[in-house]
């Protein structure tokens, strides 16, 4: 275990295929980890600095000590178990505000597509992540003792993985954060989420299904037995239920995984069209340009292009 872990984005690297990868308005946005560490302030150390606001993305975690901090502009009591994620734009400064001691684990990171960075709020990033939809939290959230231990766990993982500077410290840590991604969703978002009955639950176990299988052969009567209703009935309740039909929602994962591959890997189009689930190429480059405007040739074109001759940017300070 390293002595004092802490991460800060230096090296300058190629794109490459990462988990965490979103969709937004039919763009690809990339995560990069920027900092990642374990703060602690001790007796004589204050706010050094006034609240402040930027185009990222904080998960911070109190582990040790009570205190005061400033978040979006009104102070906030923190304790172990606190949490508090600040997105784009959210005013904050996690240095203590009175006298004692605190500690506190911090991970930061943007979504960018070149010089565009995203500014959703962290919920509506980890909607996109998970494939549902999830509630707005107001922060602090006080996690139970069952809860912020395990948390806390896995952000010190991340924060040692990435000060290591081992080459595939970036991949594992990009692992690690979508595993906090997943706790947070659970823990956080989710944890009052009533579950699904009857027929919505079965619909919505079809449209899991559908994002798990998009590459096989699924009709509709297929879709329809699973959620126990004739096909009919089940086309009008799916669409009523995610707002578009399921041979729209099939093709829609379909050329979102498309799109990905496009971008990831140098398999040929016929090639990526087989393993998302067209059987015929000519049908799946039809497909692909009336959903995302330009063919997959283009669209591979285009986007190298724009990795290409972006520069790469330093941390924002």
């Amino acid at each position: 275990m390293l002595t004092n872990p802490n991460y800060v984005k230096a090296l300058q690297t190629n794109p490459s295929p990462q988990l965490l990868q979103a969709y937004w308005r039919s763009h690809l946005y990339s995560c990069n980890i920027l900092h990642a560490s374990r703060e602690f302030l001790g007796l004589g150390e204050r706010a050094n600095f006034a609240s402040h606001a930027h185009m990222l993305y904080h998960i911070v975690l109190f582990i040790k000590g009570e205190n005061e901090v400033s978040y979006l502009d009104k102070p906030r009591i923190c304790r172990p178990g606190t949490l508090i994620i600040s997105g784009p734009g959210e005013m904050h400064n996690f240095f203590k505000r009175k006298s004692g001691e605190v500690t506190y684990l911090e991970v930061t990171f943007e979504y960018r597509r070149g010089e565009e960075l995203l500014r959703l709020p962290f919920h509506e990033v980890l909607a996109l992540l998970t494939g549902s939809s999830l509630p707005f939290v107001k922060y602090p959230v006080e996690l139970d003792e069952g809860a912020w231990p395990q948390l806390a766990t896995r952000m010190t993982a991340l924060i040692e993985v990435m000060s290591a500077g081992l080459p595939h410290s970036v991949f594992s840590g990009h692992v690690i954060l979508s595993d906090i991604c997943g706790m947070l969703a659970r823990s956080v978002y989710m944890a009052n989420k009533p579950e699904a009955t009857g027929l919505a639950a079965r619909l919505e176990n079809v449209r899991r299904a559908i994002e798990s299988n998009y590459g096989q052969a699924l009709g509709i009567e297929d879709l329809a037995s699973m959620a126990q209703v004739s096909t009919g009935y089940f086309c009008r309740e799916f669409k009523r239920a995610f707002g578009i039909t399921p041979i729209g929602y099939l093709l829609q994962c379909r050329i979102a995984a498309a799109r990905s591959l496009l971008l990831s890997t140098r398999m040929s189009c016929r090639e990526i069209g087989m393993r998302v689930g067209f059987a015929d190429e000519y049908y799946f480059s039809r497909v692909f340009k009336k959903m995302a405007g330009v063919s997959p040739v283009s669209y591979r074109r285009q986007s190298t292009a724009c990795a290409q001759s972006t520069p790469i940017s330093s941390l924002p300070k």
